[in-house]
């Protein structure tokens, strides 16, 4: 079991500490998602020191060792399957029987807070089938050269596809209309009069009917084959919708009139007793139940700390009531294996309405993450605003959508790992055709882009610790040595996104004092530049060591890369490349590090050998973009790796080619 440690007695300072995930993994001989997960499923021992904006996590070997004598590693423990980290902001853990939920009602903001739809309908009467992979980055092939595009005449809402994936549907509320999209042509197929004012959509799996909640009416279900479409009232507003797995009954999250069940044969609609101010509902199909999440100031009845129940649907009766971290009533959802539940919080730690009590310093949107099974909370992920969640089919990433930014987050470490800015209101994803449907809010368009190919997916071997691969994130997606950036931004790239570098105050440091990143021995450490200008010389990485200048790598006016190593009193040693690299155009660097010499290439051919010994000292960090002396860069750079081992010539090449053949911008 974890352990906090934020005010506690000093440790015995001769006791030996490991201080990181990678020290731990190590030491453990695995890789770092494992040890997670074992530390969330397991009880590992793992420590934590809490600060004020994030916290670091140690462990002692003789408590490692003790709990290895207590379990017996099985060969089955490899990083393909889902791990947690615990939350980096504490708070009280709540799960309470429907007796002991005090509830308070409160008054509710103008706008509910929009539901999303069970985008791909469930399928209980095949069995369930191992979804195909998909790509490690999703969004890397996001251009526009590859968007099928079709602009809406109007304000829309949610989203949702047909069980073959070949059909969507959007609302739009203002026109009383549901569009009908073909996903492979991406043409409007037919306008489906509604006569009201459409928002929420269920579709069922044979594809015949939709049902569409009205903004104030009630509820429309349309015929698909005909079009027609009559009306069931519902005395209110529904925020969101949602079929039983058997699609014998419809479930209404209405707000102050309560959670109420509409029986699809008789169209009778009743009430469920005890179910206070639902406002987003979501199906957990393996283990048959029905997550509501609420909005009316929760157990105990603190403000923005409401409460999701938990029901089961073929008793309609409360399993359990979940709460204790802030939220307020937003979109929720469920991964299609059952193991974990997502819900925004809305702007529970935004607004001064309510007390904040456990939010993060600042003013962020949020999202909180519970295992399923016992309600635990797991994590808290920050966002820039309040959104809409989803999983993918494989449930190994997570995606936020908030009308500004498209973020996705790895459901192992749910570190994110790729943000598109992109004004993205609703998505589906579709395996079979790996493409991903969505509407844009501005300008107001249906859009299909395609997932990033699979044999574009850059997954390096022998990638140690570091990866900055800047998808719209400075996140360090090997290990923890996460940038600092002045000034940079980010453009397409060379796959995906990349860093922009103005060539005057923009630079990016990495984490300083990170040991594994600097090791200097038999290592490869790879970048992808596109330069803008060639007209003085430009440092283009500097190490930094006890805030004096060590060895740097620079392009020379004539476009050439040079290696400059300092030595006492005496002049650098230089390594010159032979080949220069274009103006405006993607090259290809690698260093590789032996005990005593360096090699450098360009665009995967070798450029020189010199007999120098690059520092190992620890502590210390790399500027990128800048130095101590020269011109700070200007121009893109992408795809930062640094590697464990020194990498062959063939190697170099074929990382080269591969991502060469892949990119697009």
């Amino acid at each position: 079991m974890s352990e906090t440690m934020s005010q506690r007695e000093p440790q015995d300072p001769g006791r030996r500490r490991l201080d990181s995930w990678k020290e731990i993994a190590l030491y453990l001989g695995k890789d770092i998602r494992t040890v997670q997960r074992w530390e969330s499923r397991e009880s590992l021992p793992i420590h934590r020191h809490m600060h004020e904006s994030k916290g670091s996590v140690f462990a002692f070997p003789e408590e490692l060792d003790e709990w290895k004598q207590r379990r017996s590693v099985t060969e089955h423990d490899t990083d393909d399957k889902p791990t947690t980290s615990e939350p980096s902001i504490p708070f009280p853990q709540l799960s309470l029987d429907r007796s002991s939920a005090r509830r308070r009602l409160l008054l509710l903001p103008g706008i509910a807070i929009l539901s999303v739809f069970a985008a791909l309908a469930v399928r209980h009467s095949a069995p369930p089938q191992k979804p195909k992979p998909i790509p490690l980055r999703l969004l890397a092939q996001w251009h526009d050269s590859k968007l099928r595009r079709l602009p809406l005449s109007s304000r829309f809402g949610p989203l949702v596809a047909s069980t073959d994936e070949r059909t969507t549907y959007a609302a739009l509320p203002d026109e009383g209309v549901i569009a009908e999209i073909g996903v492979i042509d991406g043409r409007l197929r037919r306008r489906i009069q509604t006569g009201g004012r459409p928002y929420q959509l269920a579709l069922k799996r044979d594809g015949r009917e939709l049902i569409v909640s009205d903004e104030a009416q009630g509820l429309y279900l349309v015929d698909l084959s005909s079009g027609a479409s009559r009306l069931i009232r519902t005395d209110g507003a529904v925020s969101s919708i949602l079929l039983s797995p058997n699609e014998d009954r419809l479930f209404l999250a209405m707000a102050y009139k309560g959670l109420k069940v509409l029986d699809l044969a008789n169209e009778q609609l009743r009430t469920l007793p005890g179910v206070v101010c639902p406002m987003s509902l979501a199906a957990d199909p393996k283990n048959n139940l029905l997550w509501v999440s609420c909005r009316c100031g929760g157990p105990g009845g603190r403000l923005g700390h409401d409460n999701i129940d938990v029901l089961d649907f073929a008793t309609e009766r409360s399993v359990r009531t979940v709460g204790g971290p802030p939220l307020v009533g937003g979109h929720i959802a469920v991964s299609s294996d059952g193991a974990l539940v997502a819900i925004d919080g809305s702007d529970a730690c935004i607004s001064p309405r309510y007390d904040r009590i456990g939010c993060p310093p600042g003013a962020y949107g949020i999202v909180q993450v519970f295992r399923a099974s016992d309600s635990k909370h797991l994590t808290t992920l920050l966002t820039s605003s309040p959104g809409f969640l989803y999983f993918t089919p494989d449930n190994s990433r997570l995606l936020h959508t908030n009308g500004k930014h498209l973020s996705v987050f790895e459901t192992s470490s749910f570190r994110q790992v790729e943000s598109l800015e992109q004004h993205i209101m609703y998505a589906i994803l579709s395996p079979s055709r790996q493409e991903l449907y969505t509407i844009l809010r501005e300008p107001n368009e249906w859009v299909a882009a395609p997932l990033n190919d699979l044999r574009c997916d850059f997954r390096p071997e022998g990638l140690y610790s570091f990866h900055w691969s800047a998808d719209g994130i400075f996140t360090d997606l090997g290990g923890s040595s996460h940038g600092a950036p002045h000034h940079v931004e980010f453009q397409p790239g060379l796959l995906g996104q990349a860093f922009q570098f103005n060539g005057s105050s923009s630079f990016l440091d990495s984490a300083p004092g990170d040991s594994a990143f600097f090791l200097g021995h038999n290592m490869t450490y790879m970048l992808w530049l596109k330069p803008s200008r060639s007209s003085i010389e430009e440092t283009l990485l500097q190490r930094i060591h006890l805030n004096q200048p060590d060895w740097r790598m620079l392009r020379r006016p004539d476009g050439r890369i040079e290696l400059e190593f300092p030595r006492d009193n005496r002049k650098p040693l230089l390594l010159t490349s032979v080949d220069t690299t274009a103006t405006d155009h993607w090259s290809h660097i690698a260093l590789v590090t032996g005990q005593e010499n360096v090699q450098l290439y360009l665009n995967g051919k070798p450029q020189g050998f010199l007999s120098a010994n690059i520092s190992d000292q620890k502590g210390g960090h790399f500027r990128f973009g800048a130095g101590f002396r020269g011109g700070n860069f200007a121009g893109h750079m992408d795809e930062v790796t640094v590697h464990a081992r020194p990498f062959s010539r063939q190697e170099i090449q074929r990382v080269e080619a591969d991502l060469r053949r892949c990119h697009i911008n």
